[in-house]
C-alpha cells in the first residue's frame, strides 16, 4: 500500500478505504483527479481540499532522504519508529 496515510487529512483507516477503491491507481488519482476521492466513504469536499493542499506541499518529498521532520513525526506516531531509526 502506498504510504498515503502520511498525507495530512489521511489516516491509516482512510488510507485503506482509498486504496481499496483505487488500488494501484491511488497516487495517480490523488495527483491528477483528486475530486474522485469524494467517492470514498467518509471523504467530503473539505477533506479533499485538505488532502490536495497537503499533497501539493509534500509531493516533492518522494525520495527516502527527502523526508521532513513533520512526516517523520507522523510516521513515528502511527508506526512506532522515528526518523533517526529509519534514515540513520
Amino acid at each position: 500500500m502506498p504510504r498515503i496515510w502520511l498525507i495530512k487529512g489521511i489516516g491509516p483507516v482512510m488510507a485503506k478505504r482509498i486504496v481499496k477503491l483505487f488500488g494501484e491507481a491511488t497516487l495517480d488519482v490523488i495527483e491528477a483527479d483528486i475530486q474522485k476521492l469524494i467517492d470514498v466513504s467518509g471523504v467530503g469536499s473539505k477533506r479533499v481540499g485538505m488532502i490536495g493542499q497537503a499533497w501539493e506541499e509534500q509531493k516533492g518529498l518522494k525520495g527516502p532522504l527527502k523526508i521532513t521532520s513533520l512526516v517523520a513525526k507522523r510516521d513515528f506516531k502511527l508506526r512506532g519508529y522515528g526518523f533517526r531509526k529509519i534514515c540513520f
